[in-house]
């Protein structure tokens, strides 16, 4: 019994020790690795009947503590108004 202990814990240390850490998105729109996207902030008016939405968007610099990578987030930013 206690080998079988043993042999499960080696198996389950030789697992966690073999991961390497990645970093993912399921939409690559929102999260970008390395540098930072050209050509931004962007800003667009959007117009729906008498209502206008600002629409900004820009990204923001963050350092994945595990990898250590830098990644940058979009951020997109919403304001509705009267339209001009």
């Amino acid at each position: 019994m206690n080998k079988i202990i043993v042999v499960m814990l080696a198996l389950a240390l030789s697992a966690c020790a073999s991961t390497q850490q990645t970093v993912a998105s399921p939409d690559p729109s929102r999260l970008v690795v390395s540098e930072e996207p050209a050509g931004y902030p962007i800003t667009t008016n959007v117009r729906i009947g008498d209502v206008c939405t600002v629409v900004k968007e820009s990204w923001l610099p963050f350092k994945d503590p595990a990898s250590g990578k830098q990644l940058w987030l979009k951020q997109v930013e919403r304001v509705d108004g009267p339209c001009q």
